[in-house]
């Protein structure tokens, strides 16, 4: 049996990235996150999401189900590099801030 529920063009690390909108016209409503907070927010978000995700499918695997193990080992890897970026991006950040803490008026 062929699990044709994983696709490997709707994930990777571009799915994590914020995609650029242009600005709305007068009168719209914004379409996306309106501050940095909430970009973070969504991020964090997204990498509970896949880490969520690929728990479940290696509990599905650990029941017997039927789950593709390559499947189960790209959810993980998928997991772990999202976690990474996130972890690189919040290291980058408090390197800015204490630069901006180090710097004097």
């Amino acid at each position: 049996m062929i699990d044709r529920s994983y696709s490997p063009a709707d994930t990777g690390p571009a799915r994590l990235l914020p995609s650029y909108t242009a600005p709305s016209p007068v009168g719209e409503e914004p379409r996306g996150p309106s501050s940095f907070g909430e970009l973070l927010a969504n991020l964090v978000q997204q990498v509970d999401a896949r880490q969520q995700e690929a728990d479940r499918m290696v509990e599905a695997l650990a029941l017997g189900e039927p789950v593709e193990l390559h499947h189960v080992m790209l959810a993980l890897n998928e997991a772990q590099n999202a976690f990474n970026l996130t972890l690189q991006v919040r290291n980058k950040i408090l390197d800015v801030y204490q630069e901006l803490m180090r710097t004097s008026y």
